[in-house]
């Protein structure tokens, strides 16, 4: 997606900010200020780091753009019945019928400790701390991105979550870093400064 697609496919649908999943948010903004309300791709076009930030978040937008489309469709359009969904039928072959399996409940170990769940939020702080003092590649940071952003899309890191704030600076400092890549072969020692590492 270019730049001219996007500001057409924003005014078309009427996509505002809201709209967004939260990750994009930040994003949003900065693609707002860089090209005055999509005015002027000037800044764009003349620097490389901001050509790489935009085109990382026009990535993320046009993954979840189908998103957003079905859900303006739904809020615009009346939803039609169908009859064919109210009479749906399930054939079952006869062999399936004939064949049943019986599911033996499996024994319990008494040994066993029970450990808990290591939540994705801390999974991504945790990978984001290890960062520290590695060299890294264009495509390794935006992998992280990526994933980190479909966690956050598929709910499994919420708004609610006592640690979105940290997750959702993780993502700026991970986007701000991708932004210092000056092409996709060279490499950047990572390093976060200690107070950072601490407070997570």
């Amino acid at each position: 997606m270019t730049v001219q697609e996007y500001s057409k496919t924003i005014d078309k649908y009427e996509i505002t900010q809201d709209k967004l999943p939260m990750t994009l948010w930040n994003s949003w903004d900065f693609i707002e200020k860089v090209s005055l309300n999509r005015t002027s791709w000037t800044a764009y076009e003349t620097s490389d780091k901001i050509k790489s930030a935009v085109d990382l978040y026009l990535n993320q937008f046009n993954k979840v753009l189908s998103d957003i489309l079905d859900i303006h469709s739904e809020t615009t359009k009346p939803k039609k019945s169908s009859p064919s969904s109210k009479t749906k039928k399930v054939n079952v072959s006869a062999k399936s019928q004939s064949t049943k399996t019986t599911n033996k409940p499996a024994k319990i170990d008494p040994n066993i400790e029970k450990v808990e769940a290591f939540n994705d939020e801390l999974k991504f702080i945790k990978r984001f701390v290890n960062l520290h003092g590695k060299i890294k590649m264009r495509n390794q940071i935006r992998l992280f991105v990526n994933a980190l952003q479909k966690a956050i899309r598929d709910k499994r890191i919420r708004k609610t979550s006592k640690h979105a704030k940290p997750i959702m600076d993780i993502q700026d400092n991970l986007i701000k870093l991708h932004g210092e890549f000056k092409t996709d072969q060279s490499r950047i020692e990572v390093n976060i400064p200690e107070k950072t590492r601490v407070k997570y």
